[in-house]
C-alpha cells in the first residue's frame, strides 16, 4: 500500500488549519489521519497539529494494543489535556477546534474513526 496525504486551503482561508500524516510503524501497520481546524476559531490550526501528533506518537509506538477502540479514546483524551494547557498559556484559544479522520490499518483491516 502507498501511503500520502495532503489538504487544500480551500477558496475562503487565506492560511490552512489543516494537518494530516500517513505512514508505516515497526509493525507494518498503516495511519493516515487528517485534522480539519475549524478556521472562525484562534488557534484551530494549533488543535490540528497537536491531535495529529497526539495520534501519531502513539501509533510509532504501537499502543494501540487489543482495543483499538479504546486507543482511539485515550488519544482523545490526551490531546484534550493538551488544549487545556494551551488555553492557560493562550486564553484567546479557548474556542480552538478541530475535526478528526482516522484509518488505522492492521492486517490488512481498516479501523476508522471521525468526529
Amino acid at each position: 500500500m502507498k501511503l500520502i496525504h495532503e489538504t487544500d486551503i480551500g477558496q475562503i482561508r487565506e492560511t490552512n488549519e489543516d494537518y494530516s500524516w500517513s505512514g508505516k510503524n515497526k509493525n507494518g501497520d498503516s495511519l493516515l489521519i487528517v485534522c480539519d481546524g475549524l478556521g472562525s476559531y484562534i488557534g484551530s490550526k494549533i488543535a490540528s497539529e497537536k491531535v495529529v501528533n497526539t495520534y501519531v506518537n502513539s501509533f510509532l509506538e504501537a499502543k494501540y494494543g487489543s482495543s483499538i477502540e479504546k486507543w482511539f479514546n485515550d488519544n482523545l483524551e490526551d490531546s484534550r489535556k493538551q488544549f487545556a494547557i494551551e488555553v492557560r498559556l493562550n486564553p484567546a484559544q479557548m474556542q480552538m477546534s478541530t475535526t478528526i479522520v482516522v484509518a488505522l490499518v492492521i492486517n490488512s483491516v481498516a479501523h476508522i474513526f471521525w468526529m
